[in-house]
């Protein structure tokens, strides 16, 4: 073998080396984005299941309000402090809870919040009177 084999030889293996340690760079890089994505996802699952906690307190008021005056409140401010101590923070930032009652009785309880996931949307909660559980829904950007 000849000394310009033996070179190119080298070269080669050391191609090789710099390609399986950016290859080792990339891997580690994509796991570390993912591992982002992860933990921003799990928050907003926190912050979504702490929004609906409270909105399920708000909603036994607004139950045990009608039980006791035969109506659904005009507006939430009703609740507090009789039925409701007050109104917890939703989790969202800037994110109010809305009521609207409804005309033959019932109520819509919503809370639109910005979404804190890897592409940010808007979004609402809502539970309607009666309605065993809460949706979601995204709300139109347009």
């Amino acid at each position: 073998m000849g000394r310009a084999s033996v070179a190119t030889l080298r070269r080669f293996a050391m191609s090789i080396r710099r390609l399986l340690v950016a290859l080792l760079l990339f891997i580690v890089l994509v796991g570390v984005l993912l591992a982002c994505m992860f933990v921003v996802e799990r928050r907003h699952e926190a912050r979504l299941a702490l929004a609906q906690s409270n909105g399920d307190r708000i909603i036994a008021a607004l139950q045990t309000f009608h039980a006791t005056t035969g109506r659904f409140p005009s507006s939430l401010d009703e609740l507090i402090p009789a039925h409701l101590q007050a109104l917890r923070p939703t989790g969202f930032e800037n994110a109010r809870w809305t009521y609207t009652p409804g005309m033959g009785g019932g109520y819509i309880l919503s809370l639109p919040y910005q979404s804190s996931g890897m592409w940010q949307t808007a979004e609402r909660l809502e539970r309607r009177a009666n309605a065993p559980n809460w949706t979601r829904h995204v709300e139109d950007s347009l």
